[in-house]
C-alpha cells in the first residue's frame, strides 16, 4: 500500500512572504485579522467586472464539485503557474473549492463598484493572478481553519483529506442531491396525499405559493431540478464510475466545452420549463445584493 498523503487547503501565507495593500508592502502578520484579509481582497477585486467574475467563479464551482480531489489540486496549481504566482510543481494543497468560490461570489455581489476589469480573454495574467490571490487569501481566513475538534477528517484510500469536507467529494455530492430530490418528491408527491386534511393544509398553501411564484406546476418544477441535477452532477458520476463509457462521455457538463456550462435558449426554446423557471429565478445585481443580506436557516453545506 502506498504512503498516505495529507491534503488540505493552500493559503496565501503558504506561498508568499508579504502582502501588498495600497502600494505598501506589509508583513504576513497583517493577515492574522480576518477584517484585514477582507480589506486586501476588496482592493484586489474592486475593479473586477461583477457579472464576468461571478460567472467565472460559478464555472470553477461547477468543475470542483465534479472533480476528484487529485484533479482539483492539479487544476488549481496549474492555474497558479499560468499566472506566474508559483514556479515549482510541488503542491499538497487545494487552491479553490466550493466554499472559497461561494465566499468570493458573495463579496463580488456585495461590492459597490460594477467594475470593468476582466479575468478571462486577456493578453496578460495580471487580472487572473489577482483573482486567485483573493481565493488564496480566503483560504487563510479563520472560518476555513476551525478548531481541531471540529475539523472534518476522512480517510479515502491513500489520501487523508484534512479540513476538506466530505461533501466536496464528487460521488458524495451526487448522492446527497439525488437522495434529497427523491425525498422531496416522495414527501410532496406521495406522502402528502396520505396525510389528514388538517395536517396537509399548511403544506399545500406553501406549495401553492411556490407554484404561483414560478408559474410552474410541482411536476414541472421537479422536472427542471432533475434535469439540472442530471446535467451537472449525475452525468459526471457516471463518467467517474466508468471512464471508458463512450456514451456517458457525451452527456452533461464538460469543462473543456464551454457551451455545456450554459443553458442556451436556442437549445430549448422560450416555452420550455427550464427557461420559464430560470426567468422567475434570475436576479440582477441589485436583487442579488438584497438576497445576500437575508439570513439563511440552512447550514452552508446544504447550498449547492
Amino acid at each position: 500500500m502506498g504512503n498516505t498523503r495529507i491534503m488540505t487547503f493552500v493559503s496565501y501565507k503558504n506561498l508568499f512572504d508579504h502582502v501588498s495593500k495600497s502600494g505598501l508592502i506589509l508583513p504576513l502578520s497583517y493577515l492574522n485579522s480576518d477584517a484585514n484579509v477582507d480589506n486586501v481582497i476588496h482592493d484586489l477585486i474592486d475593479d473586477f467586472e461583477c457579472v464576468e467574475a461571478i460567472s467565472y467563479s460559478s464555472f470553477l464551482n461547477a468543475m470542483v464539485q465534479t472533480y476528484k480531489a487529485d484533479d482539483t489540486q492539479k487544476l488549481g496549481w496549474k492555474e497558479l503557474q499560468h499566472c506566474k504566482l508559483v514556479k515549482g510543481n510541488e503542491n499538497e494543497g487545494i487552491v479553490f473549492h466550493r466554499d472559497n468560490l461561494l465566499h468570493l461570489i458573495g463579496q463580488l455581489i456585495d461590492k459597490e463598484k460594477a467594475g470593468v476589469k476582466k479575468i478571462t480573454g486577456q493578453k496578460t495574467f495580471g487580472n487572473a493572478a489577482d483573482f486567485y490571490k483573493s481565493l488564496l487569501l480566503i483560504n487563510g481566513k479563520g472560518v476555513f481553519h476551525p478548531p481541531s475538534t471540529l475539523t472534518e477528517q476522512i480517510l479515502l484510500k491513500d489520501t487523508f483529506l484534512r479540513a476538506y469536507p466530505y461533501y466536496y467529494l464528487p460521488h458524495i455530492v451526487e448522492q446527497i442531491y439525488r437522495i434529497r430530490l427523491q425525498r422531496y418528491w416522495h414527501i410532496y408527491h406521495d406522502l402528502i396525499n396520505k396525510l389528514e386534511a388538517k395536517e396537509v393544509d399548511k403544506i399545500k398553501v406553501g406549495l401553492k405559493k411556490i407554484t404561483d411564484s414560478y408559474k410552474l406546476s410541482l411536476n414541472q418544477y421537479f422536472h427542471v431540478l432533475v434535469g439540472v441535477f442530471g446535467w451537472f452532477l449525475q452525468s459526471q458520476a457516471l463518467k467517474n464510475a466508468d471512464p471508458s463509457n463512450d456514451q456517458a462521455k457525451k452527456l452533461g457538463f464538460n469543462h473543456k466545452n464551454l457551451e455545456s456550462f450554459y443553458v442556451r435558449r436556442h437549445n430549448f426554446g422560450d416555452g420550455h420549463d427550464t427557461f420559464s423557471l430560470i426567468g422567475h429565478l434570475s436576479k440582477d445585481l441589485s436583487e442579488l445584493k438584497r438576497s445576500l443580506k437575508k439570513k439563511r436557516k440552512d447550514p452552508p453545506e446544504w447550498i449547492l
